[in-house]
């Protein structure tokens, strides 16, 4: 899941220019190019004034089940820039209704999160803001390029803040307020960021229904090679040898870094609903160390992975699967351009048929729960509600 599920950024307004922020984990610009004469903008000086967000131009963009809103207003010589950012892999909106703001949240954590940057130009912009109350209408939802996806923002309340590279909005002291009443956003949805847009691939065509010990190639839909790894409890897990022929589950990958703060929040959660499900495996595919190398990782894994929460333990040593830069899960599964970390994967390990990876679906199976289905043969999943409900917490 990359936020799930995603992909290392630089910065929230990189089209206005903003030095420190673009919409975390796209690796994307914002830009909407044209601009409009609606001058619509909000006071946000020591009296909050609530106004509409005249949007004259707009961009959608989505990257697995992360879906960007982006859209501007002239104000003067200068645009300002509202963004709605929904991560579905963290619980946020993944279909059409009205969601609300959570207050609590920072922007390093929300699942929906929406900014205003204003007084914007080629170079910079004035102040950016958070939004900590409102609604957020999902009048479309789509994930998928070339369609449609519309959004609609209702009495936003945001206050001035500053974002730090890990993401971490800090109230400005002092700083302006700001009051939206109504923004619509909408547009046809552009792949995020050379090579890591979601496929849609021909899964192939006529995979075995047994393991292939050498595979028979590395793309959705293939039985994938043999693949042994070392755990970071000193164990040796043979994937074939541990499921082949040994009835329905689901193996799923969630590829990982010692230095990555998403991955060690959300691995140990992805875990726990493993755990709920016997049919179901969770592993991390461990790739480098807290210095982005790979000597040290068995000694930072030892006591296992992840940030522990309440009754959520970190996940086990033994489930942490040491692959150094991801050499072999990359080469055994293909990532579909994956951008950055996290990542997940699914494969059925009855025939270990690689069913779904976050940058790629077969058009059936095309969030992890269908995969998981899938994959599993279940029905249903156990604790899935919880789960998202836990995810929208983070």
């Amino acid at each position: 899941m990359n936020k799930l599920v995603t992909m290392a950024v630089v910065g929230l307004m990189a089209a206005c220019g903003v030095s420190e922020s673009t919409p975390k984990d796209s690796g994307t610009d914002t830009g909407a190019t044209d601009t409009g004469t609606d001058t619509g903008t909000t006071d946000t000086g020591s009296t909050t004034i609530c106004e509409a967000f005249d949007v004259s131009a707009s961009r959608v963009q989505a990257s697995g089940e992360t879906v960007f809103f982006t859209g501007q207003q002239q104000a003067g010589e200068t645009v300002d820039v509202i963004m709605v950012e929904m991560f579905g892999q963290a619980g946020g909106p993944r279909a059409v209704g009205t969601y609300a703001i959570d207050g609590t949240k920072n922007y390093s954590n929300c699942a929906l999160c929406v900014l205003v940057a204003v007084g914007c130009d080629q170079q910079t912009c004035q102040a950016q803001y958070y939004a900590t109350a409102g609604t957020v209408t999902v009048d479309q939802y789509s994930n998928t390029e070339g369609e449609t996806a519309t959004v609609t923002v209702t009495d936003l309340e945001l206050i001035e803040v500053t974002i730090a590279s890990d993401y971490t909005s800090t109230p400005v002291p002092g700083g302006g307020e700001m009051c939206i009443s109504t923004a619509t956003v909408s547009g046809q949805i552009e792949a995020a960021g050379g090579g890591t847009e979601v496929q849609t691939v021909e899964p192939y065509a006529t995979p075995s229904d047994l393991c292939v010990t050498d595979g028979n190639g590395n793309g959705l839909g293939n039985n994938v090679t043999n693949m042994v790894f070392q755990t970071c409890s000193g164990e040796t897990v043979d994937l074939h040898q541990l499921y082949c022929g040994q009835g329905d589950k689901a193996i799923w990958l969630a590829t990982s870094a010692e230095w990555c703060g998403p991955c060690k929040q959300y691995d140990p959660i992805f875990n726990d609903l493993a755990n709920k499900n016997e049919a179901i495996d969770f592993y991390v595919l461990l790739g480098q160390d807290s210095a982005g190398g790979t000597t040290n990782i068995a000694n930072e894994c030892s006591a296992g992975f992840g940030y522990p929460s309440g009754s959520i333990t970190t996940v086990p040593a033994s489930h942490v699967l040491i692959d150094a830069d991801w050499a072999a899960s990359d080469a055994g599964m293909n990532n579909y351009g994956a951008a950055g970390i996290p990542y997940g994967r699914v494969v059925a390990g009855e025939n270990m048929q690689y069913v779904w990876t976050e940058y790629a679906n077969d058009g059936v199976s095309v969030a992890v729960d269908d995969a998981l289905k899938a994959a599993s043969g279940l029905d249903e999943i156990s604790g899935w509600s919880e789960f998202v409900q836990t995810m929208n917490s983070q």
